[in-house]
């Protein structure tokens, strides 16, 4: 039986154990979810929970098996059920964050030699410096997300195998959809 609590819908066990973290091991295959407790369209704010979606795929930013991915989503009977697509916004310093509902860590990326483009990723505990992030809506009312990247602001982009990483042009358009509680 699931049960449900702060940290999303858990079988029983802690939604993060130690270094571990339960996240669904597939993809399920559907569309973008709609539904009386959602407000598309809405501007990402601090205490507010989110489904991120890119607009041109309609796929949500998702966390499985402890990595992003897309993944295409279903507003009818699984939307209760998928809290991986549940992105909790934070506010600090002037800078957004998001925290997965599901693995509770933070979107951010990391930057060093190993990793020179910024690496987008889940794993943060805290919302630092590299999980800072600002939303800016597109004249087509599509948001972008930017990370501050040495001394500029850098679009979080994806690339032919799904990675996400910090890019100077382009980026993903978003749609933040509001979950009402």
């Amino acid at each position: 039986m699931k049960q449900q609590s702060d940290q999303g819908v858990t079988d029983g066990a802690s939604p993060v154990t130690g270094d571990s973290m339960q996240t669904p091991s597939t993809s399920v295959t559907t569309m973008v979810p709609r539904g009386p407790n959602l407000i598309n369209d809405a501007d990402p704010q601090d205490g507010e929970r989110f489904i991120v979606v890119e607009r041109s795929t309609g796929k949500a930013l998702a966390v499985v098996n402890g990595k992003l991915e897309l993944q295409a989503c279903d507003g009818t009977g699984t939307f209760g059920s998928q809290w991986h697509w549940h992105w909790d916004c934070s506010l600090k310093n002037g800078w957004l964050g998001f925290r997965n509902r599901v693995t509770g860590r933070y979107l951010g990326y990391e930057s060093n030699k190993r990793n020179p483009t910024g690496e987008i990723s889940n794993e943060a505990i805290e919302h630092g410096a590299f999980e800072r992030l600002h939303a800016s809506r597109s004249s087509d009312g599509s948001h972008i997300l930017y990370a501050p990247y040495h001394d500029e602001l850098r679009r979080i982009k994806s690339g032919v195998t799904g990675e996400f990483f910090l890019g100077k042009i382009g980026g993903i358009e978003w749609e933040f959809i509001k979950v009402a509680e």
